[in-house]
């Protein structure tokens, strides 16, 4: 399907950049920026396949995805600094978590995964690729802390797994691309975040 491809590439190009902006906030050499673009675009990926004991990897078999991460890593250097601003680079990750969520979902529904397996798809997808790449930069994984981050992988793949029967392929696909988007981008605006459970000790009496 063609929109699914298209919001695949969407999504690498986007994460990609993620990638490459934290790379350059960590002051990464060249080769550094370029290999956390792509483990942020593809790491998701990556995971996903190994769990499930695919025979293709994505990340191995596909040339065309590594064009993009180029693309999106000679921008952000050529670039530097001049794509700072917060909300254009949270738009920019929440079109990547949005175009993974609803890909991945969409794959594993048609591939007769259950609800579990594609929440799990849809997770990895979206949010591996992040947490990867906050553990290489020795980082708190942002994508568990921030806005219902990840959370909102597993409510896109709900969402699908609802409606997939009910409106056309297309139309479930978009439909949870829009939601997951809209919804990221008002948890942003709002600063909405999932309460932290309280870290106090309790001492033994």
């Amino acid at each position: 399907m063609e929109l699914m491809t298209g919001l695949e590439y969407l999504g690498t190009f986007f994460f990609a950049f993620s990638g490459a902006t934290v790379a350059m906030d960590e002051k990464l050499d060249y080769l550094g920026v370029f290999f956390l673009a792509t483990v942020t675009a593809l790491g998701g990926g990556l995971m996903r396949d190994a769990v499930l004991s695919r025979a293709e990897i994505y990340a191995f078999s596909h040339w065309l995805p590594y064009g993009l991460i180029f693309l999106a890593t000679l921008a952000v250097i050529i670039g530097k600094y001049r794509f700072r601003s917060t909300l254009l680079l949270t738009a920019f990750d929440a079109i990547g978590l949005a175009a993974f969520t609803s890909t991945a979902s969409h794959n594993a529904i048609l591939s007769g995964q259950n609800l579990l397996a594609t929440a799990f798809c849809a997770f990895a997808t979206a949010a591996g690729g992040g947490i990867l790449r906050d553990v290489v930069v020795n980082r708190k994984p942002y994508v568990l802390q921030k806005e219902i981050y990840g959370l909102l992988s597993l409510l896109g793949a709900l969402f699908q797994w609802c409606t997939q029967s009910i409106f056309n392929d297309a139309t479930a696909l978009f439909s949870t691309f829009l939601l997951v988007f809209c919804i990221r981008m008002v948890c942003y605006q709002k600063n909405l975040n999932l309460p932290i459970p309280n870290n106090a000790i309790v001492q033994d009496a």
